[in-house]
């Protein structure tokens, strides 16, 4: 016996040596970190809830993965931690064992009525108000638990829902708790491994069923009312509810498509991941930031595997911290916050570290306690398997006092008063719970809070939703005049007001789509039903004006928008009417043709009429959507419809991919083998066919790898030759950046004439001069250039294969002068003669222009911003010159344009229809300004101390890939990555302007311009 607790005093002596050794620590001096709990009090930790007497419930997870022999507990287990005088854990409370792979707990919130069972014998309802309530979510249930007794021990545990499936992986199934203000219970699925499954409720009976998870649900909290909510996620492991009613979702993992997510979670939202199409997310059918029509983007990117979020709702930290979100980064060790910004329906934020650690610091569930501080557990190693160690960390200010309301006294208060005063608590609960309280002593009193026009929002949000879920006749009447005609902005309280049918007209709507002039999202979202009388009548013989008007209206939503009008339109039009919607023969847009094919899909996925609609309509969209539609219903009998797509224009390389990789799908091959599968596997037959039509074999051009070997000097001669001028173009474009030595020859050729895109064919010689700039016949060629000798000598910049005899001949071209003038005529433009200079020598050399006067030495302060918004160019080949050019801005170091350039960065290819001259001006002269999550800018501390700053190319297979500013990439050890952290400034560098001429830097805007 003695030698058993030698071995745990040793045990625990190890523990706490080794949390000491790898303390987490605070970015934000006015707040701690402390460690409240550790093995052996609890083991391999998942998630955690605090009461409302400031208990800690943690699931000690025994299932994850057990090694063969595993010394710890058989099952998993529900623990209760009390804090003794020391701010320390006690030893815990077992509250229930028995499960297995156990992600999540959620003791019933305190300001929700206790949660009474049909059929299930919970006494009366004195004893009901005493009986704690829990709730758990295992991969395969979610249980409600109850203890009848008030000794911490649960004595009824009743399964609400199971899922019936072969999916056994132990978390991606149920998993993440939320509870909104009127009601209503909400729980995450993981993808299930793309295995189909059943959802039962205690009865047996199915209440819903699909082919792949990756979903999140809404029920009531006794069970009933179970339905879809939203999908299209891998992961969503956990969620909250801010306190406007607006509900996120922390989403991992992203396998191959980085980062993982913060989603903004709509009902009825698709966001874009569907194992079907394949696990690394890297099909064209798999949207990961909103690339797809009808798909959703994240509102952020977050760190490695986040598996805990909150909304904080307290004053306990710095008030700089109230109304943002929390969430743990199990893979990064760090607990980020993300403060919300609006944009367009929805929102956008970026990861701000608060709390990081070190290798062994990981932490994962988290929940906000009664005093305003928060607990998260930490499963301390990076192996899945478990392995005997856990802890629990309490974050809290460093100045603050523990305060924990006192909920008995709010909820036996009878003074309106004073309730009244709580509502403007700084504490979301509070404010709840002081608001139910006011609406059974006196429902109206809750309308005169919505009266004051001193009372907060987040007051009168409470205020109305106790109306909502109180049941009482007489309050809604009270409301009609309060939300009424009234102006702008339009807060969450009227988003409220849909539960009494209360929504805006169309004439709002249409103010708010043009200028949300601070109105909340959801009540947008929420009010794009008043367009469906307009929808059903544009299905028919419609007058102009209103064609006209639900044009701009559809036109000028954003992806939200378009969701959540495909989900109304699902609901209150019949099949045929969007049907002819989608086929009518109306000056109706693509994106209301696109809306109406969506609506279709979440009727009736098996609907083939409505495909074949989709199929036959010209608007790219449109028909990319269909065809993605087709493919993943695996359409047979629409194949040779699918198939005809590849002969018809337009085209371009989206819709290009989506019907290739549509009929894969019909022929029954695998989806997850496309991204395997080199591009010339499927475009050579397309290439040498001379039946296809000019737009496929343009498209089929761009996909191929320019050095694929099915892309012989042959073919690429008799694409070159080809009848159709855009034909041509890409052939000689795919040459230019054909790296082997075949293609030098052809290109110094076609660069020498004065027709047939020349420009094209110099930017593939001068790619080949800076991958060999000793090649002396290379310099020859762009030295004696007379096609474009202003093009040809950006290939000397930065000193590129100088030598004595270079520098002299380009003397006696700057000398020459009027060589570099556009058009050969005039005086030449002594600045741009100078920029190109400088930009060729730098500072060192002395200009050679004698006969006019000297320019002014570089760097000058140009008005690029200026420079930008006068005179643009329309001559959209220098624009492209300047864009691939290795010697200009760089530009296709990072970016693609039409399948050619990096991919460190976004893809350019339709840049010019999203954004406007300005926004690209302020794009480039201020690129951190405004960074989508999508493309972050990481920093990474390896174990051997380097740091590695890039964004995330990709991840996967135990590597991490990072893309740098000059369009690099490093790979590194996934498992080697001791910290990450977003950094605020973007991957693309400042002062790109600084490596190109004024007249190059207008060329390269008209180019972006023109890319629609």
């Amino acid at each position: 016996m003695r030698c058993v607790c030698l071995a745990l005093l040793a045990l625990c002596f190890a523990a706490t040596a080794f949390a000491a050794d790898d303390m987490p620590r605070s970015l934000d001096p006015k707040i701690r970190i402390d460690l409240f709990a550790e093995q052996p009090l609890i083991a391999t930790p998942t998630g955690l809830d605090v009461d409302s007497h400031g208990r800690v419930w943690a699931i000690e997870c025994n299932t994850h993965f057990r090694p063969e022999n595993y010394p710890g507990h058989p099952s998993d287990r529900i623990l209760v931690f009390s804090t003794d005088e020391t701010g320390k854990a006690k030893p815990p409370t077992v509250f229930a064992d028995g499960f297995t792979a156990t992600m999540s707990v959620a003791v019933r919130p305190v300001w929700m009525k206790p949660i009474r069972l049909k059929g299930v014998d919970q006494g009366d309802a004195a004893a009901l108000a005493k009986t704690t309530q829990v709730y758990v979510a295992t991969r395969n249930q979610v249980l409600l638990l109850e203890d009848t007794n008030a000794d911490d021990v649960s004595d009824r545990r009743t399964v609400l829902f199971e899922l019936d499936t072969k999916g056994n992986y132990p978390h991606n199934g149920f998993a993440g708790f939320a509870f909104d203000a009127v009601g209503y219970m909400f729980v995450g699925m993981g993808e299930n491994l793309g295995e189909p499954y059943k959802v039962r409720d205690r009865s047996g009976a199915v209440v819903y069923e699909h082919d792949e998870g990756g979903h999140v649900y809404r029920f009531r909290p006794d069970g009933t009312e179970f339905r879809f909510w939203a999908n299209g996620c891998w992961n969503p492991h956990a969620s909250c509810f801010d306190a406007f009613g607006r509900m996120f979702s922390v989403d991992n993992d992203p396998d191959s498509r980085p980062p993982c997510r913060l989603l903004h979670i709509i009902e009825g939202g698709d966001y874009g991941y569907h194992f079907k199409n394949g696990r690394k997310g890297l099909h064209p059918f798999t949207s990961w930031n909103g690339e797809l029509p009808g798909t959703l983007p994240m509102v952020a990117g977050t760190g490695e595997a986040p598996s805990g979020v909150i909304a904080y709702e307290h004053d306990a930290l710095p008030e700089n911290y109230r109304g943002h979100l929390f969430a743990t980064s199990w893979g990064d060790h760090r607990i980020d916050v993300f403060r919300l910004k609006p944009k367009g329906l929805s929102f956008e934020s970026v990861a701000e570290p608060v709390i990081v650690g070190g290798e062994s610091f990981r932490p994962v569930g988290l929940a906000l306690a009664p005093d305003g501080s928060m607990y998260c557990t930490d499963w301390v190693l990076r192996e899945y398997k478990l392995h005997g160690k856990g802890r629990i960390w309490r974050i809290s200010a460093v100045d603050g006092e523990r305060r924990r309301p006192d909920f008995s006294a709010i909820q036996k208060e009878e003074r309106p008063g004073i309730l009244k005063q709580s509502l403007e608590s700084p504490v979301g609960a509070v404010r709840r719970l002081a608001a139910r309280r006011l609406g059974e002593l006196n429902g109206l009193q809750n309308v005169a809070v919505l009266r004051d026009a001193d009372a907060s929002e987040r007051a009168k949000y409470e205020a109305l939703a106790a109306i909502v879920v109180g049941e009482k006749a007489d309050e809604p009447r009270q409301l009609r005049d309060l939300f009424g005609p009234k102006p702008a902005p339009f807060d969450s309280t009227f988003t409220l007001m849909a539960h009494f049918d209360n929504a805006p007209s169309v004439q709002r709507m249409q103010a708010l789509l043009k200028d949300p002039a601070g109105a909340d999202p959801m009540y947008v979202l929420g009010g794009v039903k008043a367009f469906i009388p307009l929808l059903r009548s544009a299905a028919g013989t419609a007058p102009k004006k209103i064609v006209e008007l639900i044009n701009s209206a559809v036109d000028g939503m954003d992806a939200f928008g378009l969701c959540a009008l495909a989900r109304d339109c699902a609901t209150e039009m019949p099949a045929d009417k969007l049907v002819q919607l989608v086929s009518s023969d109306a000056s109706l847009s693509s994106r209301v043709r696109l809306v109406a094919l969506l609506a279709l899909k979440r009727i009736d996925p098996a609907n083939e009429s409505a495909i074949e609609a989709g199929l036959k309509r010209h608007d790219l969209i449109v028909r990319r959507a269909a065809v993605q539609w087709a493919g993943e219903q695996r359409m047979k009998s629409l194949r040779p419809v699918v198939e005809k797509c590849l002969t018809q224009s337009p085209m371009d390389r989206d819709l290009f991919l989506s019907t290739i990789a549509a009929l894969e799908m019909i022929d029954g091959k695998d989806p997850k083998d496309f991204d395997k599968t080199p591009a010339g596997k499927y475009v050579a037959p397309l290439l040498k066919d001379e039946k296809a039509s000019p737009a496929v074999l343009v498209e089929a051009l761009r996909l191929v790898d320019p050095d694929d070997e099915v892309l012989s000097i042959e073919l690429l001669d008799q694409l070159i030759r080809h009848a159709d001028p855009s034909v041509r173009r890409e052939a000689i474009r795919t040459l230019a950046f054909r790296t082997g030595a075949d293609a030098l020859s052809p290109l110094m050729a076609m660069a020498a004439m004065q027709s047939g895109y020349p420009q094209n064919a110099l930017l593939g010689v001068i790619r080949h001069f800076v991958a060999n700039p000793r090649n002396q016949e290379i310099k020859d060629f762009l030295l004696s250039s007379t096609t474009a000798p202003e093009m040809a000598v950006t290939a000397f910049r930065g000193g590129l294969g100088h030598d004595d005899v270079v520098v002299a001949r380009l003397d006696e071209l700057f000398k020459t002068a009027g060589t570099f003038v556009p058009g050969f005529q005039g005086p030449p433009d002594v600045d741009a003669l100078g920029q190109q200079w400088w930009l060729i020598f730098g500072a060192g050399r002395a200009f050679p222009m004698n006969n006019f006067r000297q320019p002014p030495e570089r760097p000058v302060a140009i008005d690029w911003r200026g420079a930008g918004q006068r005179n643009l160019t329309e001559i959209e080949l220098r624009g492209d010159f300047v864009f691939f050019n290795p010697k200009g801005p760089g530009c296709s170091n990072c970016h693609t344009v039409h399948g050619r350039g990096g991919k460190v960065g976004p893809d350019l290819s339709r840049i010019g229809a999203t954004f406007t001259r300005e926004k690209l001006i302020g794009s480039i002269l201020e690129p951190s300004k405004e960074v989508s999550p999508q493309f972050t800018n990481w920093q990474m501390v390896h174990v051997d101390g380097r740091v590695f700053t890039g964004m995330i190319v990709h991840e996967n297979e135990g590597k991490t890939i990072l893309g740098d500013s000059e369009g690099k990439t490093i790979e590194l050890k996934t498992a080697e990555i001791e910290e990450r952290r977003p950094v605020q400034t973007s991957v693309m560098p400042e002062k790109l302007v600084d490596r190109m001429t004024v007249q190059e830097w207008r060329d390269l805007l008209a180019f972006l311009q023109s890319l629609k």
